[in-house]
């Protein structure tokens, strides 16, 4: 768990969902009752109607009888109507109460912040009763996921032309003097930001312009990915370093090029300061 918010009023708002479903499902059982309650009713008065219309018509029954049948009929079937309606209500109150349980209880679940996978916190800026911001844009804190790390190299444009998907790569890092660390390439990300083009309502302005004429070429990022047993290496966000990619082509300089990084790794454990930094005074 990375951090929990106040659930109290989440934990209200589901009751309160809870209690609005309840009615609906109450309301739905007493108009479901009230026609069960009516039907058979409903079927003798109709009995009824029949008889009298027939005793009537024989001239046997009194014209007011007939028309009190007719009235009862009327009004069990005017109860059973609205019984019916308010069923109907109800069944659409108890979809709609429903869905919103689920949105009340989603909320309360999102009152505890997990971490996505195996890693540390780094840059936080939550306290006990700070407010925490919903807005993606004012963060409360990093999180460097320390499962399968993986490494960017970047390589001018004309250095990836015999690059491939797993192709074998060894790095050195500054913080690892001396130490060769295994790694495969995992895939280019062929895409830079020169590459991306602002939507606004003007168009765009290509050829001998200022902007594209001066901008610089930019590298292109290779994912690579620790291999053997280096892959539990721990590698610190933001550190650096030099490193190599051997490919199918020119595997004849490929000793030669892992002698050099062999040999730049070793720099590293020289630690060149200024002599004004060594040495103070008055």
């Amino acid at each position: 768990m990375l951090f929990k918010i106040d659930p109290v009023p989440f934990q209200a708002a589901v009751k309160a969902a809870e209690a609005t479903l309840q009615g609906a499902k109450d309301q739905l059982n007493n108009a479901t009752n009230k026609k069960a309650a009516l039907t058979p009713r409903i079927e003798l008065a109709k009995k009824r109607v029949e008889q009298f219309t027939a005793l009537a018509t024989a001239g046997a029954g009194k014209r007011a009888d007939l028309e009190q049948a007719q009235s009862d009929l009327g009004n069990l079937q005017s109860e059973f109507l609205a019984a019916d309606a308010t069923e109907s209500q109800a069944r659409a109150q108890i979809a709609k109460s429903e869905a919103d349980l689920i949105d009340r209880k989603f909320d309360l679940d999102g009152t505890t912040y997990l971490a996505p996978a195996n890693g540390r916190v780094a840059n936080l800026a939550l306290q006990p009763g700070v407010r925490a911001t919903q807005f993606a844009t004012m963060p409360v804190m990093s999180f460097i996921q320390e499962d399968d790390p993986w490494l960017l190299a970047f390589y001018r444009q004309n250095e990836l032309r015999y690059v491939e998907p797993g192709d074998e790569a060894e790095i050195f890092m500054k913080v690892y003097p001396g130490r060769i660390i295994k790694c495969k390439v995992d895939s280019i990300l062929w895409a830079t930001a020169q590459g991306q083009m602002p939507i606004s309502g003007n168009l765009g302005a290509f050829g001998n312009q200022p902007a594209l004429a001066v901008a610089p070429e930019q590298r292109i990022a290779v994912r690579l990915l620790t291999d053997g047993r280096d892959k539990g290496v721990f590698l610190a966000a933001g550190a650096r370093g030099g490193g190599a990619i051997y490919t199918n082509n020119i595997e004849a300089i490929q000793i030669l090029r892992r002698v050099i990084v062999r040999i730049q790794s070793k720099f590293d454990w020289f630690v060149i300061k200024h002599l004004s930094a060594l040495f103070g005074g008055h």
